[in-house]
């Protein structure tokens, strides 16, 4: 959008001494003609913009053209620039780049880089295709639009859905969408991976009342619903991966040995995958029916992957 560039050729100029026409049409992707153009509107508006010809010409800004930025301290701006830097792998690099111009700017006589924390939100196995139905999910959220889009759940059933699409929310290195369920009258969270043909309609949405709190309301539910407890043994150097990735309790300790409980949710595909990757560094004791189903599974994986018995 037009209003959205001025901004961002307006902060890529104050961060710079000196900017040719050329350089912000390779910067903006749009021609030298657009650049001039917006050149011209940002000189209309106030902005003291300086025109300089010959081999070392180009735009510039007047110097004491800023925002006042004392309103923050280096605490405060370090923080700032810890939550730019850590969405660069969850939005990708463009619009963490031009809000880090912005930042730059505005905190021009202050220490930006270099900070000792630093977050990792990266999705190195997200589906391309992810970044795509992200935007135009976020588009129907501000236009308050319902969207239509085929969803396969993880016990790999399939089905149309149209949902009001409330929020969006990034967790366990992965993006979904929060909304309302018109076929199910309920609230309702979808993975974006699992979101084939994703569409706007033009059916609007009526505003849904504390869709903050809807939401904590649905995690809150959503935890506890259909929770089983698992009793397992394992070898004591084994303690922090089962507490990493498990949440429950240590029951007895003995010298080598560790006897927990840890909670599981029923159907969990990526629990249940865990679990079967510690192989035989645990023992699963109870329920018999736990032990049972995981027994099946392995004899149908070896029975699948080894139909002859040559192992």
């Amino acid at each position: 959008m037009k209003i959205e560039r001025l901004l961002n050729i307006l902060f890529y100029l104050l961060n710079r001494e000196r900017v040719t026409a050329n350089e912000l049409a390779q910067q903006f992707q749009v021609s030298k003609r657009t650049i001039l153009r917006d050149i011209d509107t940002l000189s209309l508006s106030g902005v003291p913009i300086y025109a300089e010809v010959g081999a070392k010409g180009g735009y510039s800004i007047h110097r004491e053209y800023h925002i006042n930025s004392k309103i923050m301290n280096q605490e405060n701006i370090e923080y700032v620039v810890l939550a730019i830097e850590s969405l660069r792998g969850v939005y990708g690099s463009k619009i963490v780049d031009e809000t880090y111009e912005k930042v730059r700017h505005i905190f021009t006589n202050q220490k930006i880089e270099g900070q000792a924390d630093r977050l990792d939100l990266s999705v190195l196995s997200e589906h391309p295709e992810v970044v795509s139905r992200l935007n135009l999910i976020k588009e129907a959220i501000r236009e308050q639009k319902q969207i239509e889009f085929i969803y396969t759940n993880r016990k790999n059933q399939t089905k149309n859905v149209r949902i009001d699409s409330l929020q969006l929310c990034y967790k366990w290195y992965s993006w979904y969408v929060f909304g309302y369920n018109h076929l199910k009258s309920d609230y309702r969270m979808y993975k974006l991976v699992r979101m084939q043909e994703v569409k706007q309609t033009q059916r609007l949405w009526q505003q849904h009342q504390e869709v903050n709190t809807l939401f904590l309301n649905y995690e809150k539910k959503w935890a506890q619903k259909e929770r089983q407890l698992v009793l397992i043994r394992y070898l004591k150097c084994y303690r922090g991966l089962i507490e990493e990735y498990f949440s429950g309790e240590i029951i007895l300790e003995q010298e080598e040995m560790i006897t927990s409980k840890i909670w599981l949710r029923k159907d969990d595909f990526v629990q249940f995958s865990l679990l079967l990757g510690f192989g035989p560094k645990i023992e699963i004791l109870e329920p018999a029916s736990f032990s049972e189903k995981v027994q099946r599974h392995l004899e149908e994986t070896l029975k699948k992957n080894y139909p002859n018995g040559d192992r």
